[in-house]
């Protein structure tokens, strides 16, 4: 167990959850929605869905073992173990709140992907500026900024993804590469 904690996101981070997201929404409407229509955090407003197609959506995901079925995003477990060198990882996650069996299926899904018992690394909440650590890795620019006003020594780090690469916070570091992340966790700064 390494003292420097790195707070990390899963899904954007570790997890495609845009990908299944977009196979329901084919799938409840006919029709062909690609990860290119993504430009920007919200996605249900990029793709054009009524307050009404959202429900349902909402309604399939209820239906599903959601966090459990998400793929893996290339590289992120061979990028996870070497992070896991040379910090201790916790991770730092939101529950989609439609969806009731979401905080058991994410620990599952860690387990299953990373190694029996990082599901039980996990902290759950919308309030992620407010958990501590070295660095926090999110693919949510307004999370990133947030975190970086509580924690000025810590160091944020924007994943980088087609959706959000134009709103990096101001002082966040803008990376997908796991080893920019071993690196700030053994250099700092």
């Amino acid at each position: 167990m390494h003292s420097k904690i790195a707070l990390l996101d899963v899904d954007g981070v570790l997890a495609d959850f845009i990908e299944h997201y977009l196979e329901i929404v084919n799938e409840c409407f006919d029709t062909e929605h690609a990860a290119s229509a993504i430009t920007s955090y919200d996605v249900d407003e990029c793709l054009g869905l009524s307050e009404d197609e959202r429900h349902t959506v909402n309604r399939e995901i209820l239906n599903l073992d959601f966090a459990r079925n998400l793929s893996v995003l290339p590289g992120a477990v061979a990028g996870f173990r070497k992070l896991a060198t040379v910090c201790t990882p916790v991770f730092c996650t939101s529950v989609l709140k439609s969806n009731y069996t979401w905080t058991y299926d994410r620990s599952a899904w860690l387990d299953e992907h990373l190694g029996d018992g990082w599901g039980r690394e996990v902290i759950y909440t919308k309030l992620k500026h407010l958990s501590r650590g070295r660095m926090f890795v999110d693919d949510m620019p307004y999370h990133v900024e947030k975190w970086m006003k509580w924690n000025p020594e810590g160091i944020g780090v924007l994943w980088k993804q087609p959706y959000n690469k134009n709103h990096c916070p101001e002082g966040a570091v803008l990376t997908n590469d796991w080893d920019v992340l071993k690196g700030l966790m053994t250099d700092g700064k």
